[in-house]
Formats: structure tokens, C-alpha cells, sequence
């Protein structure tokens, strides 16, 4: 990582995080992987980038991949996926010390002015982490279906 851009990272990157955190997995997105590299010149970049991630109808690749620090919002919206038509879910358990740079999306809109038109329960628990979720940091792998 160029060193402009580790030092704009390391300015949003959160000091605590849960232990563990949860990806879910689901039919038309199975990437651990974010679709940019991140290449920061200024805050702003972080910034826009964020925003961009965070406006679920852009087209715009990010450098980060989303992740949920509550089980129960994540199983939730593994579910309201499975509602949807969505296929193939999986809950993934992630060891959060195996990950790259994380940062909190709630302190981001809070304390570094990133704009977003969600509202804060969609993102009070989200965390990004920096180009991937590596494969050894998945602890463990939960298939998710509909209640019959």
C-alpha cells in the first residue's frame, strides 16, 4: 500500500473491534474480496470512498468489504435476503484479528462527517475492512434458510 494511502487509513481505522464479526454470503455476491484497490491521496478519497460503499445503487467499485459486528442484524438480513429471492446464504463467522484495516461505519458518519442517506440502524454495527476478508480468518460457516 503506498504510504499516502496507509497514513489516510490509519487516521479512520478503528481502535477496538468485536472479537469476532459476521459476513454473509448470499447468491450474486460471494466475494471476500472489495472489487478497487485502495489508492488515497487525500482524506477526502477515503471519504468519497466510504460514501460510495455506502450508496447501495453505485455501480462504483470500493476498496472495502462489509461486514456485520452484531450475529442476530446479520442473521437477520441473511433472512430478509432468503425473503427476497436470494439463494445460496451463508453466515460466515470472522475472527476479527485476522483482517486488514477495519474501520467502524457508525464513527465514520459521526466523528469524520461521512455522509450517508441510510438510516442508523442499517449501519450502527457495520465495519469495513481495507481489499479482503482472508480465508484463514473464517472460524466458521453457517448455512442460512427460511423458517418453515
Amino acid at each position: 500500500m503506498p504510504s499516502a494511502t496507509a497514513k489516510i487509513v490509519a487516521q479512520f481505522e478503528c481502535d477496538q473491534t468485536p472479537s469476532k464479526l459476521y459476513r454473509v454470503r448470499y447468491s450474486g455476491n460471494q466475494s471476500l474480496k472489495s472489487r478497487s484497490r485502495p489508492a488515497f491521496t487525500v482524506s477526502n478519497d477515503f471519504k468519497t470512498a466510504v460514501e460510495q460503499h455506502l450508496t447501495w445503487c453505485s455501480c462504483e467499485p470500493t476498496p472495502f468489504v462489509s461486514l456485520f459486528g452484531d450475529q442476530n442484524h446479520a442473521m437477520n438480513w441473511a433472512h430478509h435476503l432468503l425473503e427476497h429471492g436470494y439463494h445460496d446464504v451463508v453466515l460466515l463467522e470472522i475472527d476479527s484479528s485476522r483482517l486488514g484495516p477495519l474501520f467502524r461505519v457508525r464513527d465514520l458518519v459521526t466523528n469524520h462527517k461521512v455522509q450517508t442517506t441510510l438510516p442508523e440502524y442499517m449501519y450502527q454495527d457495520e465495519y469495513l475492512v481495507l481489499r479482503k476478508i482472508p480465508r484463514r480468518s473464517i472460524l466458521n460457516k453457517i448455512s442460512v434458510e427460511l423458517e418453515k
